[in-house]
């Protein structure tokens, strides 16, 4: 008797839960921050891709640029083509679910070298939720001296929060989310010997909002229809 052997798709694929990740202390609620927990995935300061990148994220996958790396948000693509990276930020806790995909994508990803980064975000259920959250952070909470040795001043401020419910029972659901991120800091100017006494530093203030919004439709249990909105800003 012949066996039917199924072997599926050869893909190496791990999956992060956002929202269990930022339990964790990691540095900033930049959605992407959460993949650096798969194997095989380091996150690059943007400024590394381009400078005008300033506040944004990418991840490399492999050892491989994270310029390389595609980047979807709900099936819709994300990268920027340019420059590297994504074309915005997304908000942690608007993100439901992150599938790193590192190894024999699926026809459908489209060219990449590197891998694809897939997040999802939440929609609302059955009933009202959400939470709100506030989070502060300055250079007396592990902060090191900057180069040079300069002690610099830092302060970051994140606060935000989320609501999902219900419009019409079992068939329609909304979601919203907006988060709001104010730091000012300083980046150090080293200067080599002779010219050591012109060491010193800048201002760098940095401020975010990211929101999204979410219209899901459920007509049937086997049709779905989504209608998702994004504003980022910094």
């Amino acid at each position: 008797k012949l066996t039917r052997v199924e072997p599926g798709t050869p893909t190496l694929q791990g999956k992060v839960s956002p929202e269990e990740i930022a339990k964790l202390p990691i540095n900033g609620r930049d959605v992407l921050n959460t993949a650096q927990f798969q194997p095989g995935v380091l996150i690059q300061d943007g400024r590394s891709l381009d400078a005008t990148k300033t506040g944004t994220f990418a991840a490399s996958i492999h050892k491989f640029s994270g310029a390389d790396t595609l980047y979807t948000l709900d099936g819709i693509a994300l990268t920027d083509e340019n420059k590297g990276g994504t074309t915005q930020n997304v908000a942690l806790s608007s993100v439901d679910e992150i599938l790193v995909n590192r190894a024999m994508l699926n026809v459908s990803a489209g060219p990449t070298s590197a891998g694809e980064v897939n997040m999802r975000t939440g929609s609302g259920s059955t009933g009202l939720h959400g939470e709100v959250f506030g989070l502060f952070r300055d250079k007396s909470i592990v902060f090191a001296n900057a180069p040079g040795r300069q002690d610099l001043p830092f302060r970051r401020t994140d606060f935000g929060g989320k609501l999902g419910g219900t419009l019409i029972q079992d068939k329609a659901f909304f979601f919203l989310d907006v988060e709001h991120v104010i730091q000012d800091a300083h980046r150090a100017v080293v200067f080599p010997a002779p010219f050591q006494a012109q060491t010193g530093s800048f201002s760098s203030p940095f401020r975010n909002t990211s929101a999204s919004g979410k219209l899901d439709w459920s007509p049937s249990s086997t049709a779905h229809a989504f209608y998702r909105f994004a504003y980022n800003w910094n």
